[in-house]
């Protein structure tokens, strides 16, 4: 939203109702010389206090955001002219159509609900949401009892599995909740909206930006399903189907050597992630996954470097938090004890078995 600023009784109404920390605002085209000082009433929840004043000065003509000026509450100052354009990179790399560029890049305080379980897809965003320090409501999907296909989640995410997210005030240029399905999707999501820092991401067009979508993209395609496929035959499928084991077993195992490789040739730049210096969503994309390794009878012996990578991943704080929410511990504990092994996938056999067989007769 630009509100013209010459007008300040128009901003206050709007700030009144807007209540979020940051604000971004127009300046005329010919403002008013020297300071226009407005009062701005006690809206901002985040930030609870006395009366705030904003100094909105002239922004001189030469300067690459002459219109454009945001009060940020945070820090209690007005951004503008060049400061803008190091404080907000991304409204720097897109002058033109600045109405758009304004409305895209508006902070806001993000209200999220997350439909997941303890899988290895529906870990990715609990992790990330965790590691970006944003709140959001956990709505836990019962998967035995197959609520994945109840007609309410059905309307949030058609294909009928976790995890799903809905952004319930999505960018101002969407006028009602945002439902995004597909873990994947939702990773780039959170980054492209949510990441300006770049705390699991790096800037958009860059070398590493790519490289990190690339590795999105690889473990979607091709470590999720095979290991996924390695998960049913060798634990749920009812009967011992030995070419369906080996065959997703092995190229589960071959995927894993790819990663090796990978850490292998970051290892020699002196990172310890799959991409760039840090942590960033292609790691937590693949750790959803090789945290249940040894589920699918993929024993990582061999894979010294993936393993070190994931004991890593495991000791970073944001992590742990994102992979135990509410306290559900999924598998954990679980893996290595047989008597245990047994008693889940006997029990998760049942409920699965059942949901092929709905779906195979749903029309």
């Amino acid at each position: 939203m630009i509100v013209d600023a010459t007008h300040p009784s128009q901003l206050l109404t709007v700030l009144e109702t807007l209540k979020r920390p940051l604000f971004i605002l127009s300046i005329s085209d010919t403002p008013p010389r020297g300071i226009q000082t407005v009062r701005f009433t006690n809206f901002d929840t985040a930030h609870p206090g006395p009366s705030k004043k904003a100094d909105i000065s002239h922004t001189p003509a030469s300067h690459a955001f002459y219109k454009t000026a945001i009060y940020d509450f945070k820090e209690k100052r007005v951004w503008h002219g060049w400061d803008l354009v190091g404080r907000y990179p991304k409204l720097a790399s897109r002058k033109s159509n600045i109405s758009n560029t304004v409305s895209t890049e508006m902070s806001k305080t993000p209200e999220l609900t997350l439909y997941t379980g303890q899988t290895p897809n529906g870990i990715k965003i609990s992790i990330a949401l965790s590691l970006l320090s944003l709140p959001y409501t956990h709505r836990p999907i019962s998967l035995p009892t197959h609520e994945q296909k109840s007609p309410w989640f059905i309307s949030i995410n058609p294909n009928g599995r976790i995890p799903a997210l809905t952004d319930h005030r999505p960018p101002s240029s969407l006028d009602e909740p945002l439902h995004i399905m597909e873990s994947g999707a939702i990773l780039l999501y959170l980054v492209d909206t949510y990441d300006d820092e770049n705390k699991i991401g790096f800037e958009k067009g860059t070398r590493e930006y790519w490289e990190m979508v690339q590795w999105v993209f690889w473990q979607n395609a091709g470590l999720g399903p095979m290991q996924g496929q390695a998960n049913h035959f060798v634990r749920y499928a009812g009967e011992d189907i030995r070419y369906g084991k080996d065959r997703y077993v092995n190229e589960t195992r071959r995927l894993y050597s790819v990663l090796e490789t990978r850490l292998e040739s970051q290892e020699g730049k002196g990172s310890r992630w799959v991409v760039g210096d840090r942590i960033s969503i292609a790691d937590i994309t693949i750790f959803g996954w090789a945290v249940f390794a040894e589920w699918a009878g993929v024993g990582l012996e061999g894979f010294e470097r993936v393993r070190a990578w994931r004991e890593r991943m495991e000791g970073v704080e944001g992590v742990k938090r994102g992979r135990d929410v509410e306290g559900a511990k999924g598998l954990r504990g679980v893996i290595g004890d047989r008597e245990k092994e047994r008693e889940v996938e006997e029990e998760s056999r049942r409920w699965i078995l059942e949901g092929m067989k709905r779906d195979a007769e749903r029309k």
